[in-house]
């Protein structure tokens, strides 16, 4: 009886997390690669992605950067900059860095929207000699992601120079 309550009780009445519904929604989505980088689906991504985010005491920011190249190569970091207090100059911040080679994928899901157009998934291989990637892989959504971005590892990435509320995301330091 009590498994029998607990089966029932594990059931979800709309596909909310139950592990059949999350195999049937894997099952209606494919990805379909996009072999040509200079195909115009592809040649929007090359560009310099950032994100930026203070953090909210003030006493450090974070920042991700991922670098699309056209011959199929990337290089994403991840920094993090603390300070010591509120007088002090900033401490040396810390960066780890990957690099590889990137691919493109349409995402394509079964049913009416099949040949929509829409989002794509970035997946990154390691390269040699680098260090662990950040991220397998990244979903743009939506057909304009300069104007409203992606999620990267951790931030939401923009185009380098713009950001969502008009300012400037931070160059990198070199």
């Amino acid at each position: 009886v009590l498994r029998a309550r607990e089966r029932a009780s594990s059931r979800c009445e709309w596909g909310s997390g139950c592990r059949r519904h999350r195999a049937m929604s894997a099952k209606s989505r494919y990805l379909e690669e996009v072999p040509n980088l200079t195909a115009p689906v592809a040649t929007a991504l090359v560009n310099v992605w950032c994100g930026f985010e203070e953090e909210t005491d003030g006493l450090g920011a974070q920042s991700e950067r991922l670098e699309l190249f056209a011959d199929g190569t990337f290089e994403h970091s991840l920094g993090h900059t603390l300070t010591r207090s509120r007088q002090t100059d900033l401490r040396e911040p810390t960066e780890s860095t990957c690099s590889g080679r990137w691919r493109l994928y349409k995402v394509r899901h079964l049913g009416a929207d099949v040949d929509a157009a829409g989002d794509r998934e970035i997946a990154f291989e390691l390269g040699p000699g680098s260090t662990p990637l950040h991220q397998s892989r990244m979903v743009v959504c939506g057909q304009n992601p300069v104007v409203n971005g992606f999620h990267g590892a951790a931030f939401r990435l923009y185009p380098e120079g713009s950001s969502p509320g008009g300012g400037s995301a931070p160059k990198r330091r070199r």
